[in-house]
């Protein structure tokens, strides 16, 4: 197990590092759909017939990507594609941690770092016409997505699933369900483990800035509810709970469990984007969190508990008995599939 955790340590840190470099290829594939018959064409080519769906393929640099459109009734149009930092450049900076400076080296002036919209659509009746991220003319009914990195989360480690559903021109709502995992990578090691229990759900509604639902930036709030129980252990100073009432104070360790409950309420801002006929749905926001905790020493005599001193340097907010609130900052990447 020590070696499994080496291993995806040391490859978190390589992925971490120059992601762009390594991850993204010196070009991309993208994909144009319009309404009506239209022949594409860049400077240097025309690259395929009339049509309404076309594929383009694209070097990846920091210059606008131009290229042309024209319909059979001979209305034509030019359009420029601004670059944009890439996902695995994005990612790398959030990843790397220590190794930023890395990242910075490795990508700062890297070509590969750089993107343009995967899937775009193009409406040639409107006057001018009107050039989209993403597919316009696609329906959305629900957006079914998964939460990947919750599968390594240094807490609450869980299997995420969330479900979107549009409300309105720029208006959706999502449910979130979350079932935690007993241990996560790094509580391996941890004396006694802790074997989670329990589930996370939440609500969040958000309003798009700039695009249609369910595309591009957006801003949301969040009210979400945790229930969940999980083993910790702390050091005291008093009468152990097997000995004699009468007997001298000493050090002893005791494992017990906690019953954790929170109710938060976050504002998030995000920006979901299609790739590759997938929704990427990133975010990062600022939440306040209110704990309410119980601990249980089972068949322990909780009165000698009581009357012991802890001192070990402890008292995690996410442990300490009794009712606290405590502020976070999420940060998290959702991958989704339109239906």
């Amino acid at each position: 197990m020590k070696v499994l955790q080496l291993v995806l340590l040391l490859l978190a840190v390589f992925l971490g590092t120059s992601c762009a470099s390594f991850l993204n290829r010196k070009t991309q594939t993208l994909y144009l759909t319009t309404q009506e018959p239209t022949i594409l064409s860049t400077t240097k080519d025309t690259l395929s017939v009339y049509g309404t769906q076309h594929q383009l393929k694209a070097k990846r640099s920091k210059d606008y990507l131009v290229f042309t459109l024209e319909t059979k009734l001979g209305k034509k149009q030019s359009f420029s594609l601004a670059p944009y930092n890439s996902f695995a450049y994005i990612f790398g900076y959030f990843a790397a941690n220590y190794g930023m400076i890395m990242q910075y080296l490795f990508d700062r002036k890297s070509e590969k770092r750089y993107g343009y919209p995967t899937t775009i659509a193009v409406d040639m009746q409107q006057n001018p016409p009107q050039l989209y991220p993403y597919n316009a003319f696609e329906k959305t009914d629900y957006v079914l997505k998964f939460t990947p990195l919750k599968l390594i989360s240094f807490h609450h480690a869980s299997v995420e699933m969330a479900l979107e559903k549009p409300t309105g021109h720029d208006l959706s709502t999502q449910l979130i369900i979350s079932w935690l995992l007993p241990n996560t990578l790094f509580s391996e090691l941890s004396t006694p483990k802790p074997n989670f229990k329990g589930f996370r759900m939440a609500l969040e509604e958000r309003l798009y800035l700039k695009k249609k639902t369910p595309y591009a930036a957006y801003f949301a709030l969040e009210w979400d509810w945790i229930n969940q129980r999980f083993w910790e252990e702390g050091v005291f100073y008093g009468v152990p709970p097997e000995t004699n009432s009468n007997a001298a104070k000493e050090r002893f360790l005791m494992p017990y469990q906690v019953h954790a409950q929170a109710i938060t309420t976050s504002f998030k801002w995000g920006y979901q984007f299609d790739k590759n006929n997938y929704l990427i749905d990133m975010y990062l926001g600022i939440e306040k969190r209110f704990w309410i905790n119980q601990h249980n020493y089972g068949n322990r005599n909780a009165q000698l508990i009581n009357n012991s001193q802890r001192i070990d340097r402890y008292h995690e907010l996410r442990t300490r008995l009794g009712k606290h609130p405590i502020i976070a900052i999420p940060f998290n990447v959702r991958i989704g599939k339109r239906f």
